[in-house]
């Protein structure tokens, strides 16, 4: 938020009476001197009116959360390893051009990183839902993670899921959408313990090679969690910090269940070439397709419930659907 400069107390009126009351054999350097005295006032003065009837800037923790928790809302959040981690004591929470000794990748830029757990203890499995409105840059299959390019300067990175599929680099994502899970122990690069790795990168390519770590603080507040950098030689900083969601997910968090079938009838004799196949909707389902004799006829993705087969060969067909959302798709009917 930026902070107001006060107006000088008599300035204006000081510079406006030497303007009108020069000396008629004032010299050229003095004329420039007092101009620029007059013009520094009148800016002031128009300053202070524009200040006076423009709306007050709302602070961080009133405006739109750029960032919220990648899990969905009411889900009750701890960090379990902070800021500013020491690499000789194991933390991995570090900046390596604070630590060129070490030797590692200007790339490793996780010095404001958190490290997130869930209060209750059920972190394994808790659905992923994106903190940003952005474009995924690249992702880690290895680490379970991505960059999400905000578009503006900034990326934010999480680790340590198993993400869902489906999702590739390029693709735009919102807030609260589904992204997958988080890891179980062992597995998305976790050291054995479920948990999520977010961080916010100030950046010229969505996160790619150029990061410059930052804190979660200011318009970039974590949740409408405010943790700024408390001093270099503050370790494991807002470690114990806990933090509720209010990330709304969006669509779906899991698969459409199986289809069932409502016609033809099972082993039904059909006296015409094309068949109109009809099914029930599934519960969060948003697009289905038919696949007729393993596929040798296979229908687009469509939304609706039904479907008019193409001209089919006399003799017995088999057919199944299955449904999908932006989660994956079901099995097959």
């Amino acid at each position: 938020m930026a902070r107001r400069s006060a107006l000088p107390s008599g300035s204006a009126a000081g510079a406006e009476d030497d303007y009108m009351n020069r000396p008629a054999d004032w010299s050229l350097a003095g004329r420039h001197r007092r101009f620029a005295r007059f013009a520094l006032a009148l800016a002031l003065l128009l300053g202070f009116f524009v200040q006076s009837i423009s709306p007050a800037v709302p602070s961080a923790s009133a405006v739109t959360r750029a960032i919220k928790l990648p899990v969905p809302s009411g889900t009750q959040m701890t960090v379990s390893q902070g800021y500013n981690t020491d690499p000789n004591a194991g933390g991995s929470h570090y900046s390596c051009v604070d630590y060129p000794a070490l030797g590692c990748s200007a790339t490793w830029a996780y010095k404001y990183s958190v490290d997130l757990r869930r209060v209750d203890g059920t972190t394994e499995g808790t659905t992923v839902v994106s903190p940003v409105n952005g474009t995924i840059r690249w992702i880690d299959e290895a680490y379970g993670g991505m960059s999400i390019d905000l578009g503006n300067g900034y990326a934010v990175a999480y680790f340590h899921t198993v993400i869902a599929p489906g999702l590739e680099a390029g693709d735009t994502v919102t807030q609260g959408q589904y992204m997958g899970t988080i890891a179980p122990p062992g597995q998305g690069g976790n050291g054995g313990f479920p948990h999520i790795h977010v961080t916010v990168w100030q950046t010229t390519d969505g996160g790619n090679w150029n990061r410059t770590a930052i804190p979660f603080t200011g318009t970039y507040a974590l949740d409408g969690t405010d943790m700024p950098n408390t001093g270099a030689a503050n370790r494991n900083q807002w470690k114990g910090t806990t933090l509720t969601s209010t990330n709304a997910a969006s669509g779906s968090t899991t698969v459409p269940r199986q289809v069932a079938k409502t016609g033809p009838a099972h082993n039904a004799s059909v006296t015409t070439s094309t068949v109109n196949l009809s099914w029930s909707p599934a519960t969060g389902a948003t697009s289905y397709q038919v696949s007729i004799d393993g596929g040798s006829v296979l229908s687009s993705w469509i939304t609706t419930t039904s479907w008019t087969t193409p001209a089919l060969a006399s003799g017995s067909h088999t057919w199944i659907v299955t449904a999908k959302n932006n989660v994956g798709t079901g099995s097959a009917s």
